[in-house]
């Protein structure tokens, strides 16, 4: 978006001293916001299509390429076939069986009653609960309840910060 001499001017000189004026700013805001979201949807449109484009000719080029693969003596391992050429290499991965867990409630159950080692348990401090307690006292962080210093927690201080909402 850009800004007319006479806008620029007027920036520079102008200033609130009433809510007409304020709501007019306010009014400039949402004007703003609402021409990049115009100009945003309009590049990730373009985007999109680009990106259609460049993966129509990836997978015209990978059939043939592909095609070409079943022609040329390949080099074979236990799980896979593969072709060197001096920009790259085209490779064929073998099928396999693999596994998934279906239900980890099941699979849960079935380890804790066969084998409790395979059954991972993991803790964490209850962040929230921690949080609420905490105080500072000489710089040190405390706890509120035991009184006694937290370790493993770091103060870190926020500047004020001042927010226009426009269309709220």
């Amino acid at each position: 978006m850009s800004i007319s001499p006479q806008e620029e001017l007027e920036q520079k000189v102008f200033l609130v001293r009433d809510d007409q004026a304020a709501e007019w700013c306010m009014k400039k805001i949402r004007e703003a916001e609402e021409e990049y979201n115009r100009m945003e949807e309009w590049y990730d449109m373009q985007i999109q299509k680009a990106r259609e484009r460049c993966e129509s000719t990836v997978n015209y080029m990978t059939t043939l390429l592909q095609d070409y693969f079943s022609m040329v003596p390949v080099h074979e391992t236990k799980t896979m076939m593969k072709y060197q050429l001096p920009s790259g290499e085209l490779v064929m991965s073998k099928p396999k069986d693999d596994f998934k867990a279906a239900d980890n409630e099941k699979l849960l159950s079935w380890c804790v009653t066969n084998d409790p080692d395979l059954v991972k348990v993991s803790t964490s401090p209850k962040w929230a609960d921690i949080k609420k307690r905490l105080t500072t006292v000489d710089g040190k962080i405390v706890d509120k309840e035991t009184g006694l210093f937290v370790d493993g927690v770091e103060i870190e201080h926020k500047e004020a910060k001042f927010e226009v909402k426009a269309g709220v």
